[in-house]
């Protein structure tokens, strides 16, 4: 994981913040059994929390700023899904598929 050449360049600040605590948490979840599907999810999940406080962000600067935190912990958890696949060994095209779709979305 210590290769930035292969992250996606759309995660911007965040990718150089969080790389260094990936590889502990994929560790974390690869043993307690959570997938990296999982995971993916997970990511999708938090964003759709984050995007109403966006929406009314105009209305108070928390909005946005809490945001920000859903935006930034879903783009966590979304670098931490290949993460997860590739130490789990359960790297599959079915789950790069679905990370792709929920990566769109």
């Amino acid at each position: 994981m210590s290769n930035t050449n292969s992250l996606k360049p759309q995660y911007g600040w965040t990718v150089s913040v969080f790389l260094p605590i990936i590889p502990f948490f994929a560790k974390k979840f690869t043993k307690h059994g959570i997938s990296a599907n999982f995971v993916s999810w997970l990511s999708l999940i938090v964003f759709l929390i984050g995007i109403p406080f966006y929406y009314f962000g105009s209305v108070n600067i928390l909005y946005r700023i809490v945001a920000a935190f859903f935006f930034s912990l879903g783009t966590f958890f979304d670098v931490l899904d290949g993460a997860v696949a590739r130490l789990s060994n359960t790297s599959s095209k079915n789950g790069a598929l679905v990370d792709s779709i929920i990566d769109i979305i």
